[in-house]
């Protein structure tokens, strides 16, 4: 149930819907000029990490309702979801073989006008190298 949760919680937070308007996290957990979204997503993907008795239904962020609303909500949620789904490939909590799946099925569903231009923008082949461009851009932003 807890993974469950968390899941939507990360939905939530990628696609706008439960914006953060002042830092949530101890300065800690930020780094210098960080970003209050990812890195609470950082922290909720290393709760997936820990052993639960049943996998993070980690499918739900690939709905069509959690897509359609990060393809609405503009290019900063777009990107928190290119960093968090990066970060899950990195993490080996979700393969490249599920996200291609995950993709594949959603491509085959009818999309909302604005959407679809996003959507058809990005095709499996390509989300995986931007994918891992967003997560090396982090990686030297946080190395600065």
């Amino acid at each position: 149930m807890l993974a469950r949760c968390t899941v939507l919680l990360a939905s939530k937070l990628v696609s706008g819907d439960f914006p953060l308007g002042s830092p949530a996290l101890p300065q800690a957990e930020l780094a210098p000029g960080g970003n209050p979204v990812r890195a609470l997503l950082e922290l909720l993907i290393s709760l997936w990490r820990l052993d639960f008795s049943t996998p993070p239904p980690l499918r739900l962020l690939f709905t069509e309702h959690n897509l359609t609303t990060v393809f609405r909500a503009g290019d900063t949620q777009w990107g928190h979801f290119l960093f968090l789904t990066g970060e899950l490939l990195e993490k080996g909590l979700l393969g490249q073989e599920e996200v291609a799946a995950h993709w594949k099925g959603l491509s085959e569903l009818p999309w909302p006008t604005k959407c679809m231009e996003k959507f058809e923008g990005v095709s499996v082949g390509c989300l995986l190298p931007i994918l891992a461009q967003v997560n090396h851009k982090d990686a030297l932003q946080n190395a600065e």
